[in-house]
């Protein structure tokens, strides 16, 4: 191809025309196959002087097709050919003045160089750059400082030995330098070397820069170079979240640096700026927030929180609030106030940030100018939250001040209403409990439809709909009891407000508020609504056909009525359930199905949510009698969980474009790839794939048709979404997928467990799909959550008729499993990933800890510890449990594994020198090999010893644990426990009469002791008989329910078996049955749990055992309850 027509070819590229530009770019395609050529036409275009549109396109291509391809030209083309790239480059850019081409260049090669580099490709690169750094030429100095951002990783990782001498005189040299936008690119290179680096010490050798980037900043504000400013403190706000820390010695100077750029320029065009340095101080609070504590006289807050207040006083006069959102795109000032002022004081805690605010809406709210009285209250809105209940009576009197419209501003009035729905969102239900009268009163007051006097009619509209808003918040958290003596007053105000019509945009909005906060009146009362039914469900459904009618006129009005309609009818039938609803709900999800098909529901992304949100409801509502349905919705429903709603951006600029654009773009930084989301298309995506998962869950076995596709099409979300929504929806619907498999086999009969079984297909596929993204989710809310599927798959695949049903499970246990479906490589794979997460869990923790040891915390970073701690311990004990369940449901193959790869890990952490907490995690995993596993039974000599050593622990959690496992050993290891029952009876005894023993922090303890000693006491006979009535004065259990139980039901057992401590002492029976007596009368157990019905069998066993004259003594002896409660029994 010559020159000439290659030129040609890049002009097509750009061409609007689709056919043309598609020939274009499938001539370039077939072109890439010869390497060298394309590399070299494309460089001698960027040479020429050719237009700087087509020129610029080449320095797209060129970067694309050397490093973006999926097919690298670099790596094929010849030697000759990449010297040439890499001198003409350079020297291209030597020259090069057109700013936006040398930053395409610049990119170029910095990634060029940052995947030759450190193979030795490029020797001149490094030289060059550091030659253009001190070059009197701007553009050079520019060029070397964007090319060092592109290769930070290369000097993070091969170029340390320079960071003390070369390197910082760079920077320093750099940051310091007035000329073009030198600074700014300095700051952004030394940015990106930062983020590189991994280790904290290398990090903070850089330390001695920051007086330049003070100083940068500082150049900036004062030349008035507000674009570098507003990138510069854009830079600023990305490494305050992972390096806060390396800022602290300059944050006395940076705050209020940043609170003069907040404070001034209010209307010379500076309003991003603004923005920015309020976010810039909002980081600092976030990421540093000790410091900020520490400031003299609480100098951060004196400082920083007034700016707050004063952003919030830019508010529009002339506007309401809805108006206000329609009419403007950008973020307001009152916006910006309003977020810091709630992101900082719950950064900084209450004990800092609640005098000053108190003292500022005190100040505002008293002064004579209404928009000083709106900031008052919007503060208040924002720190409601953190306020101690306390101090709740000092926010709430400020609140009903200003509740009323005489003589206040609207927008006062409206932004107090607004404050009574967050204080009942942020202290309910304290909120309710105390206010429920007065505000209840006040939001009935807003909803009438008459209009008030001297208000105009759209602020009339306004208050109605912000005091539903109230009235849907103050519901959500409320207790049903204290909603019944004003329902009928609610419902009456509500139906006045359906009945308006919705001629108008005011109304129609009015209504759909209405509609809402009758859902939270049915959602929060549940079954008792029912008897509203009849009064609630004919306007429902005749505003939803109205709705449907003018949808189908195409009249252009909003879906919105018609989808929150269809959510409160399907929400009522949620909380009437299906006896009340009854037929009617045929007729609606007949409705439904028609909407499914029409041509709005295609076509409306607002519809289309509420409908399925809705199919979901009714799927909960109807279980197995919804799944007629399914093939409606699953298709629809489908096609949302697939859409496509992350791309990789392949251009920086490409990637800028679209995002000045298209306001529902983001951009994210994920994996070093730049990823463009769809952020309407991801919200749908979640609601979909949390419908999939509601929906297999209420379903089971009736969702079989569909597991296969839902699960191909869940599984990859797991890991690869960004959204952690999707991620959770997708990691809960496992099991339930497994279920649905398990419990639809087990309808046609047992089947074979073998490998090709689908039940054991499908689980070892999920296992699989959770254990990968086990290992690579970031979060630890969704790591435990994780696990507990992992449980839950093996438990549904092993038991499905034990489906998850807490009260059946309560009641009826799951029997043991007979069928092991893991082998022992599938066991050693997930426990292997299992121990990964705790070495991670114990990372943190060392951390932490290492950091508390240097550093001093105060009480907001100690309380912010101990919310780690506790959340660290929840995920070790999911983890142990998650253990747990593997020795239970494979009580012969979990062994062997075990001991592999668990036994040396538990042995060393049960040292006396770990952690008490380390400990007690170690014996958990000692009880479940115990109780489930029959060969851990031959190892007494490897355990008992172990948790003899624990047990006398001063840590509860600990002694419980290992008392527990004592217990077990007891019972379940024969002659093998024969050796310790002396001396750990001494020390058992020796616990349970402590001084501490029966104090209500070691109660559970103590009871796990005593329960010990029984299993002892009933399974060993070389005792002396006198322990027997000495344990049972020690009962029954007070603390430990479940141990209580479990123990009440191995004495009754004994009972029946009539133990030698019966048979052989008849004098024990008496105080057994004394004992029995005294349990029913405290009421322990419900009638309906086993252990009630064993007490109840063994009471008539003991009456036989016991002659008359001795049955009347004990009688005699019993208190009137627990006569009472014998009684009862033998009535």
């Amino acid at each position: 191809m010559e020159f000439r027509e290659f030129e040609e070819m890049l002009w097509s590229l750009m061409a609007a025309e689709n056919t043309v530009r598609n020939h274009a770019e499938m001539v370039f395609d077939n072109m890439k196959a010869d390497s060298d050529r394309t590399l070299l036409s494309l460089l001698h275009v960027i040479r020429s002087t050719l237009s700087d549109d087509v020129r610029s396109l080449a320095a797209v291509l060129l970067r694309r097709v050397l490093i973006r391809d999926e097919v690298s030209l670099w790596t094929n083309a010849a030697a000759s050919t990449q010297h040439s790239v890499k001198n003409d480059l350079l020297h291209v850019l030597t020259y090069e003045t057109n700013r936006s081409i040398r930053r395409k260049l610049c990119d170029t090669v910095g990634e060029l160089a940052s995947s030759i580099l450190e193979e030795g490709e490029w020797d001149e690169l490094l030289p060059c750059m550091f030659q253009w750094i001190t070059s009197t030429n701007v553009s050079h100095r520019e060029s070397a400082l964007r090319v060092f951002e592109m290769i930070s990783l290369y000097m993070a990782t091969c170029m340390t030995a320079y960071f003390d001498t070369t390197i910082q005189q760079l920077f320093q040299t750099s940051l310091r330098d007035g000329e073009g936008h030198v600074a700014l690119h300095a700051l952004r290179a030394f940015g990106m070397l930062l983020l590189s680096l991994d280790e904290l010490d290398e990090r903070d050798r850089f330390q001695p820069l920051l007086p330049s980037i003070l100083h940068a900043l500082h150049s900036m504000h004062v030349d008035g170079n507000e674009e570098d400013l507003v990138e510069a403190m854009e830079v600023l706000i990305e490494l305050l979240e992972p390096h806060a820390s390396f800022f602290k010695p300059i944050l006395k100077e940076l705050v209020p640096l940043m609170v003069v750029l907040v404070s001034t320029g209010a209307s010379d065009g500076s309003f991003g700026r603004r923005q920015l340095a309020m976010e810039v101080l909002v980081s600092i609070a976030e990421n540093a927030a000790s410091a900020c504590r520490r400031f003299p006289q609480n100098g951060f807050v004196e400082q920083v929180f007034p700016l707050t207040f004063h952003l919030m006083l830019d508010v529009n006069e002339d506007t309401t609030g809805d108006e206000m959102d329609d009419a403007e795109d950008d973020i307001s000032n009152v916006d910006v106030g309003a977020e810091a002022l709630q992101r900082m004081a719950q950064a900084i805690g209450f004990k800092k940030a609640l005098p000053v605010s108190f003292g500022l809406v005190s100040q505002y709210a008293s002064h004579p100018d209404w928009k000083y009285q709106y900031a008052a209250l919007m503060a208040l809105t924002q720190i409601v939250e953190i306020v101690p209940s306390g101090q709740l009576h000092a926010v709430v009197k400020h609140v009903f001040a200003h509740v009323h419209p005489d003589g206040h501003h609207p927008k006062v009035v409206s932004v107090a209403i607004d404050a009574l729905g967050q204080l009942a969102t942020d202290q309910g239900p304290l909120f309710q409990e105390q206010y429920h009268e007065q505000t209840i009163s006040v939001l009935l007051e807003y909803m009438q439809v008459t209009d008030r006097p001297n208000v105009p009619p759209k602020w009339t509209w306004h208050f109605q709909t912000h005091a539903l808003t109230a009235l849907r918040q103050f519901i959500d958290t409320c207790h049903p009891d204290m909603v019944e003596p004003y329902l009928e007053s609610l419902l009456g105000s509500l139906f006045a407000l359906l009945n308006l019509g919705h001629a108008s945009a005011e109304a129609r909005s009015v209504q759909e508020y209405a509609v809402s906060a009758l859902s939270s009146i049915a959602g929060c009362c549940g079954e008792s609504f029912g008897r509203f039914f009849s009064m609630v469900f004919p306007p429902l459904k005749q505003l939803l056909y109205t709705s449907l009618q003018e949808l189908q006129q195409d009249t252009g009005v909003s879906t919105m009525l018609c989808g929150i309609t269809l959510e409160c009818i399907s929400l009522v039938g949620l909380a009437v359930g299906p006896a009340v609803f009854g037929a009617d709900a045929t007729e609606i999800l007949d409705v439904m199905t028609q909407m499914q098909h029409s041509a709005q529901y295609a076509n409306d992304e607002i519809l289309r949510s509420y409908l399925l949100q809705a199919w979901a409801r009714w799927c909960k509502t109807l279980t197995h009698h919804f799944a007629r349905y399914l093939p409606v919705v699953m298709p629809s429903l489908l096609d949302a969980a697939m859409q496509q709603a992350e791309f990789e951006m392949e251009d920086q600029d490409d990637m800028e474009d679209q995002d000045d654009d298209d306001d529902d773009v983001q951009i994210a930084h994920i994996n070093d790839k730049c990823v463009s989301i769809r952020t309407s298309i991801l919200e749908e995506k979640a609601t979909a794939c949390q419908m999939l998962s509601s929906m297999v869950a209420d379903l089971k076995e009736s969702f079989f048709p569909y597991v296969e596709q839902v699960t191909q099409v869940l599984t990859p979300l797991m890991t690869d979404s960004v959204h952690t929504e999707i991620r959770a929806a997708s990691i809960s619907a496992m099991p339930w997928l497994v279920l649905s498999v398990s419990k639809h086999l087990l309808q046609h009969g047992p089947a074979p467990m073998d490998s090709l079984s689908p039940v054991v297909q499908m689980l070892e596929f999920t296992l699989g799909r959770l254990l990968n993204a086990l290992s690579t989710e970031p979060e630890l809310d969704l790591q435990m959550t994780i696990m507990q599927s992992i449980k839950m798959c093996i438990s549904h695949a092993v038991n499905p008729e034990h489906d998850g049903d807490a009260t059946v499970a309560a009641k009826q246990p799951p029997k043991p499993s007979k069928v092991e479906l893991l082998n022992h490589a599938q066991l050693s794979q997930l426990v292997e990933g299992l121990l990964i997460v705790l070495a991670e869990s114990f990372q943190r923790r060392a951390v932490r800890r290492a950091r508390k040891a240097i550093e001093e915390f105060d009480d907001e970073e100690n309380e912010a510890e101990l919310d780690n701690d506790a959340t660290e311990a929840q995920l070790q004990f999911i983890l142990a449990d998650c253990l747990g369940n593997l020795a239970e449901t494979h009580p012969s193959r979990f062994f062997p594994v075990f001991q592999e790869t668990l036994l040396d890990k538990v042995l060393e952490m049960v040292q006396p020198h770990c952690l008490p907490e380390d400990r007690k995690l170690a014996v958990y995993l000692v009880d479940d090999v115990l109780e489930h596993c029959e060969p851990a039974r031959e190892q007494l000599a490897t355990f008992v010893p172990l948790l003899l050593n624990c047990v006398a622990s001063d840590y509860p959690p600990l002694r419980q644990a290992a008392s527990y496992g004592l217990s077990l050993a007891a019972r379940l290891g024969g002659g093998a426990f024969a050796p310790y029952v002396n001396s750990t009876v001494e020390l058992l005894w020796t616990l349970v009469h402590g001084a501490d023993a029966w104090e209500p922090f070691m109660l559970n303890a103590t009871d796990n002791a005593v329960s010990a000693l029984g299993s002892i006491l009933l399974h060993f006979d070389s005792l002396p008989s006198t322990l027997f009535p000495q344990w049972l004065a020690l009962l029954p259990l007070r603390g430990d329910v479940e141990e209580s139980a479990a123990l009440v039901q191995r004495l009754c057992a004994a009972v029946h078996a009539s133990h030698r401590v019966l048979s052989d002492y008849p004098s024990n029976v008496p105080s057994v049955l004394s004992l029995l007596a005294e349990i029913l009368s405290l009421q322990l157990f419900e009638s309906d749990q086993p252990v009630f019905q064993d007490m109840q069998s063994a009471l008539h066993k003991l009456r036989t055992m016991v002659p008359d004259h001795v049955m009347k003594s004990v009688w005699q002896s019993m208190s009137s309850a627990q006569q009472a409660a014998l009684h009862a029994l033998f009535a």
